[in-house]
């Protein structure tokens, strides 16, 4: 993976283009490296959650892995309660639980949350696990 890549994903997940064309087969642990370096980039570090995708048994075996995929959530793209969305084509919508935690990780209370996804690949097909974290 080029160094200019995490640049580029950055800059199309903060101005919600196509993401660019991920090159070959990459490990868990690069993928999570990935992550960071574009979370560095997108949010300057600022994250506002964590979250849990491909938590089902059957995704985990679709997608080849045998654990969930931990995500950051970007602190400036927290939405208020009440506020109005507009359409765009593509975004979907996930029911999710959502945990908040003090400053030592305690899980202090836990209510209902919905997360607007927009995935614009570049390659359309099954993805990676490098892709989904």
């Amino acid at each position: 993976m080029s160094n200019a890549f995490p640049d580029a994903l950055a800059h199309a997940i903060a101005h919600r283009d196509v993401l660019p064309e991920f090159d070959g087969e990459h490990s868990l642990d690069e993928a999570y490296l990935l992550q960071r370096q574009v979370v560095e980039l997108r949010a300057r570090g600022a994250i506002g959650g964590i979250k849990a995708g491909v938590t089902a048994p059957a995704l985990q075996g679709f997608f080849g892995v045998d654990h969930a995929l931990l995500g950051r959530l970007y602190a400036d793209s927290r939405l208020a309660s009440g506020c109005t969305i507009p359409y765009l084509a593509g975004r979907n919508l996930e029911c999710e639980f959502a945990v908040v935690v003090d400053g030592q990780g305690r899980p202090r209370a836990v209510a209902p949350a919905i997360e607007i996804v927009l995935l614009q690949f570049a390659r359309v097909g099954r993805s990676t696990p490098l892709e989904r974290v």
